[in-house]
């Protein structure tokens, strides 16, 4: 009986298989049943994983840098939430400098590591640009979606403003999300920060408008204020 052959969706979503088979449960101690969402959770992860896997191993086989390849780095970078037009715009970069410096057909991965490398710098640039603050109070506003990582990003830019001796105010603008004030109050303790927060569920713009006051009566001072995450349909 031959393997059916699966799709790339297939793939992605491990070809249909079953993850709580009783084969795999232990007799002795049942493992306890996961819920829809912890199902889909640990399933992303493994998609996740294997994405970038699959990116990785591109650049360490061995055989012709041909269009079936480039097909298929694209195809990766798409799926692992490069963009469209990025990945789209990557890949027929390499295309046309494969062609130009005859490297098509070839077996040169070295020079497709490096060329990849080279192209990623070019798009996301190699010089660094310090916070334009001005000398009275500055606002900075901090958002995006779920678990972007937003609270933690409030915690890295106060740590570092405070290094540089300026004031910092955190207004806690997510009033709606479990723990998220608690959250932002150790970062907030950590780099030194004053912290202006609200009740939960209370209205994010009082708490904004209290922090800009708390800035403006310490002199020049930054308010960074974070938000609660929006999906961009929302």
């Amino acid at each position: 009986m031959t393997e059916e052959k699966k799709g790339f969706f297939g793939k992605m979503l491990g070809g249909g298989k079953n993850d709580d088979s009783p084969a795999a449960e232990s007799e002795a101690a049942p493992v306890q049943k996961k819920g829809f969402f912890a199902k889909v959770r640990d399933r992303l992860t493994k998609t996740k994983s294997s994405l970038v896997s699959q990116t990785l191993s591109i650049f360490q086989r061995r055989g012709k840098i041909d269009e079936e390849l480039l097909e298929e780095m694209e195809e990766c970078l798409i799926s692992a939430d490069v963009g469209v037009n990025v990945s789209m715009h990557l890949v027929g970069e390499i295309r046309e400098r494969a062609k130009t410096e005859k490297r098509a057909e070839g077996e040169d991965f070295d020079w497709l590591r490096k060329t990849f490398h080279d192209l990623i710098l070019n798009e996301i640039g190699t010089e660094t640009e310090g916070l334009k603050l001005e000398d009275s109070v500055n606002v900075i506003l901090v958002v995006g979606v779920n678990g972007v990582g937003k609270t933690t990003t409030i915690g890295k830019i106060a740590n570092r403003l405070r290094k540089e001796g300026r004031k910092v105010v955190v207004a806690a603008g997510d009033t709606f999300r479990a723990a998220a004030i608690d959250q932002l109050k150790i970062w907030a303790d950590r780099s030194g920060s004053e912290i202006i927060t609200g009740e939960d569920g209370s209205d994010p713009a009082a708490v904004v408008y209290n922090a800009i006051h708390k800035a403006k009566a310490m002199g020049e001072a930054t308010v960074i204020v974070d938000t609660a995450g929006r999906l961009h349909n929302k």
